[in-house]
């Protein structure tokens, strides 16, 4: 790195500042520790100037090589460190602010305009936060310890409230700590609750980490209990964000066993390595609660991601705290120059040490590890299962045949390591299905079609042809191939690409296009072959895989997580069994958690918020040691089965958070050294008998403590075409290790969805730790936040919102895309998968392909019915004064007049043409402009000629629907002199 010159240094430091800093290159020793004694834990040397600069100079150059794309990611291996400099003093080891001046840089030279700031550092990096309290450009997040205002630096402003000012309100997240006793699971909750969710709603452009490592465990600073290897999850988490755009750089941290030790795992993780595992997550400290609960409370009004927590109270006055100052530092800091003495005592170090030892041998660093990637299998004879009545059926050969298609003109089916497809062996069957239903299903390879045709409306939403058993069996057999190979230590993960699909199928039964149950199959081979005693699976295909769920139900040695429409019991699988109170039975209790949604609007924000505050969280604590993902794509936008809006880089996100808990134990050092000893067995001929002896006997005592696992995507769902292709390309190009595409900005969750996971939690915090702490907050608003409904009932429900968005499907939308994915699709690059499928067609072109017992549903008066029975449960214990207060409202408010003529409501001539699609934009249900909205006037009618009424301009002007005045959509002098702050919002 060269060092930064004096304009860049400017970029946030006062120039006689800079000055200052470098008159110390002359000065003498006297001097410089009479200019230290003026400053807080503050030294000099001759070289202090140079060596500040060279680290600002490394920051700017991470950034430009990352900019320009030459490099994915950076680590900033540099001190002094930053991020407590302010802009004209110097102050804890800190001379220039890196951190800050790099993210201006990267704002104003680079023309950033999303960047996350992420400060680990057990300090509250006071200097950043001032840097960007009024900055919505720049999203800080600190997670340090306070102590209740305690901790170094003992400021205010550190605590939870403080967040922001002006524009830049809510943009700014202290999550303070207020106990010492805070370990690895403390700090993946605060992740999992607050950054992870508040970072994709916000979508950075690019991520910068303040990676103080002095919260790590044997730190005499820190004082905190965090082991080595937390920090590559904590960095893999946030590599999914900003197409992998991550920089790291290097803060405090004062125990160097441990800091090296951290700083390797950290790097580990961004050169792609896969994770290390961890011990065994503990109890949350109930502070960390009070923490988490605090910051959800106060940022809640402008992060929806936070509306996970139940809502206590709505209308809660933050308490005033502009009476104190933003900045405080100056009336806090004492002068001091000599450090204080933490070091630890000769019996705490022995102990550490110990400990230390423990740590960096059970949880290795995952580099320079010998596995292979990822392996995919595919098998072109898996397409001679079709219906031969109807090609044009949603479950068909094209399904898997578009699929490899794309993966290989992508270029990602070289990339991966491929392996045959094989046949699943009776006995491998009868573990999950069986003898008179295995049996069955073979003898239809005999049948005449007739005879299959009619065996086939004899079951709900199948078909047969004489290929079927055979297609089936080779379904099985391929994912048992994949699972073997990652089993064995021959790939870290993989995908298989088959059908037909396999979540629905019964023990002894076939049904929603199913006839075995190749997932459950593959976790019972990897338990009876392979000895694994947590398997988890994962099932994010639209409908509930009641198959599985059910052959796992007593089982407590299989998790069973299932994401999937619900409709209170309406979508298929048609059954309450599919809720989100079943939870298993037996030894299985709290095995099966169902998130069930209960309508169609659901998108992206949906699955991030579900995955980051519930599934994530669950897989930590059950740590599996093998994660198989019933890998459906019909939720995907655009698909005519599923009808939800999940895009496919979305699920290029939930594959890559699976990535982060697929290694939990055992390490990956003990995958490479379990290779190397089954190579040498393979091999007796140049090994000694007693070589071998000692090789076996290893071998057994790895098998009975931890075994190889990992990440294996099996092929369920997914029905339109293009969209079914994309969604596989992107989980395969994410196994591999590409990089994430953004997703975008904004991202949302409905109030009905909410109350979905909300319903999971309720249930399973009685029986996971990690889910533990979701108690009701009250959401604060003040003056300067824009807040949600007063009254709650005022705001508009889903069910309402759902009915003005048209669901169907466009007759061209394979076409359409196709030409799309040509121009955008590259997956190994950092170009993003774009998909923009409009939904416009007739819905009753599919209804044949619904199984039987929906046909008849009217989905729309459905979802009206079940909201209208959900408000009546919710009202029906409030009594006469809900009921009074609702017919109040509702004779006391003016009626809207009834448009009965558009041109004369528009003003329009009569010869004007008018589309016959008149719609309305409706305002999203948490929108908080609602409550100011009032009826207009009988007499209002829109005048598209009208000026605005303070300045007379006439272009983008818009009207308020509170006082209904037209106002410009831009400010201008005549706004500032007469609105200020207080200019209003438009409507």
């Amino acid at each position: 790195p060269e060092p930064v010159n004096e304009e860049l240094l400017s970029l946030y430091h006062q120039t006689e500042y800079i000055e200052l800093i470098n008159r110390t290159t002359t000065m003498t020793d006297s001097e410089l520790k009479e200019l230290s004694a003026t400053l807080d834990s503050v030294y000099f040397n001759k070289d202090t100037s140079l060596s500040a600069r060279l680290s600002v100079g490394s920051w700017i150059q991470a950034v430009d090589l990352v900019h320009r794309g030459d490099v994915r990611n950076a680590f900033c291996l540099v001190r002094p460190p930053g991020h407590h400099a302010l802009s004209n003093e110097a102050c804890g080891f800190c001379i220039y602010n890196n951190i800050v001046i790099a993210a201006n840089y990267a704002i104003e030279q680079l023309n950033y305009n999303r960047i996350l700031i992420v400060d680990w550092d057990v300090h509250h990096g006071n200097a950043t936060q001032y840097a960007f309290y009024d900055n919505p450009k720049v999203l800080f997040i600190s997670i340090h310890r306070f102590d209740n205002g305690e901790f170094w630096p003992s400021l205010r402003e550190s605590n939870y409230d403080f967040i922001g000012i002006g524009r830049g309100r809510g943009f700014n997240v202290n999550i303070p700590l207020n106990d010492k006793d805070v370990g690895d699971s403390d700090y993946l909750t605060i992740f999992h609750r607050i950054v992870l969710p508040m970072a994709y709603e916000f979508s950075p452009e690019l991520i910068l980490i303040s990676a103080g490592y002095d919260s790590s465990f044997g730190c005499p600073v820190g004082q905190l209990n965090l082991s080595p290897s937390l920090y590559a999850h904590l960095t893999h988490k946030l590599m999914a964000l900003a197409e992998g755009k991550v920089i790291v750089g290097l803060e405090g941290g004062y125990y160097l066993d441990t800091l090296s030790e951290s700083v390797c795992h950290t790097l580990s993780a961004l050169l792609g390595d896969p994770m290390p595992s961890l011990d065994p997550m503990q109890p949350i400290n109930p502070s960390v609660f009070k923490s988490i609960s605090d910051c959800i409370s106060t940022l809640s009004v402008r992060w929806k991601f936070l509306h996970i927590y139940p809502l206590l109270n709505d209308n809660v006055l933050l308490p005033d705290i502009s009476h104190l100052k933003v900045q405080s530092w100056s009336d806090v800091k004492v002068p001091n120059f000599e450090p204080t003495d933490k070091h630890h005592s000769p019996e705490e170090k022995l102990i550490i040490d110990k400990k230390f030892e423990y740590l960096r041998s059970t949880h290795p660093i995952a580099g320079n590890n010998k596995i292979s990637g990822t392996c995919l299998v595919y098998d072109s004879r898996m397409q001679n299962h079709k219906n031969e009545e109807d090609p044009t059926y949603p479950e068909n050969p094209e399904r898997i045949k578009h699929s490899y298609t794309m993966l290989k003109e992508l270029g990602l089916v070289r990339r991966c390591k491929r392996i045959e497809a094989r046949y699943a062996t009776r006995a491998e069957l009868l573990r999950v299905h069986t003898e008179d239903y295995v049996n069955t299903i073979a003898s239809t390879v005999s049948m005449e079609q007739t005879a299959l045709n009619d065996y086939g409306s004899t079951e709900d939403s199948v078909y047969f042809n004489s290929h079927t058993y055979d297609n089936a069996l080779l379904a099985s057999g391929s994912l048992l191939a994949v699972i073997d190979e990652v089993c064995s230590g021959g790939s870290v993960n993989g995908m298989a690409l088959i059908r037909p699909p396999g979540h629905h199928a019964l023990s002894d039964r076939c049904m929603g296009f199913c006839f075995f149950n190749n997932v459950a199959i593959g976790a019972r081979h990897a338990q009876q072959v392979y000895g694994l005693e947590r398997i988890a699976i994962i099932d994010w295909d639209v409908h509930h895989g009641n198959g599985t769920a059910k052959i796992f139900e007593d089982d407590p040695n299989i998790l069973y997580i299932s994401v999937h429409r619900f409709d209170n019991g309406r979508y298929f699988p048609n059954s309450n069994f599919s809720s989100g109170e079943f939870c298993g039975i037996d030894d299985g209790l709290g095995r099966t958690v169902h998130i069930a949604w209960n309508g169609r609007d659901v998108k992206d924000g949906e699955y991030i918020v579900v995955f980051t505050n519930i599934i994530i969280p669950i897989l930590y604590e059950f740590r599996p040691q093998l994660i198989i993902v019933s890998a459906g794509f019909d939720a995907a936008h655009g698909d005519k089965l599923g009808r939800l809006g999940v895009s496919p880089e979305c699920f290029s996100h939930l594959t890559h958070l699976l990535m982060t808990v697929a290694h939990l134990n055992p390490s990956v050092y003990t995958l490479n050294h379990r290779k190397e000893s089954q190579n040498l067995l393979s091999t007796p001929t140049t090994n000694t008998t007693t070589e071998i002896r000692q090789t076996r006997h290893r071998l057994h005592q790895e098998k009975s403590t931890s075994y190889s696992g990992g990440l294996v995507l099996a092929l369920e769902g997914g029905y339109q075409l293009t969209a079914l292709s994309s969604c596989v390309s992107h989980c395969v190009a994410t196994l591999l290790g590409d990089s994430c595409p953004r997703l975008a900005p904004n991202l949302s969750i409905s109030e009905r969805s909410c109350k979905s996971m909300q319903q999971t939690i309720e249930i399973h915090r009685n029986y996971w730790n990690m889910l533990k702490g979701f108690d009701p907050v009250d959401r604060f608003y003040d003056q300067d936040l824009i807040r949600r409904p007063v009254n709650k009932n005022l705001c508009l429900n889903d069910t309402f919102i759902s009915k003005c968005i048209s669901t169907s499907i466009d007759n061209d939308l394979d076409n359409e895309f196709s030409q799309l994915l040509k121009t955008k699709l590259i997956l190994n690059t950092n170009s993003s998968l774009t998909t923009n499928i409009n939904d416009r067609s007739s819905s009753s072109s599919i209804s044949k392909y619904v199984p039987e017992s929906q046909q008849n549903i009217d989905y729309e008066s459905a979802d009206h019915n079940a909201s209208t029975a959900v408000k009546t449960l919710e009202t029906s214990d409030l009594g006469e004064s809900y009921h009074q207060q609702q017919q109040q409202q509702a004779s006391t408010s003016n009626s809207n007049p009834i448009v009965e003529d558009i041109h004369d409501f528009f003003g329009l001539p009569n010869s004007h043409e008018v589309t016959s699609n008149v719609f309305a934009v409706t305002p999203l249900s948490w929108c908080p402009h609602l409550t100011s909205v009032q009826n207009s006037p009988t007499s209002w009618k829109p005048d598209i000629n009208a000026l605005c009424n303070c300045c007379d301009h006439h272009s983008e002007n818009w009207v308020c629907l509170s006082c209904y005045a037209v106002l410009l959509n831009v400010k201008c002098a005549v706004y500032e002199a007469k609105f200020g702050e207080e200019m209003p919002n438009s409507s």
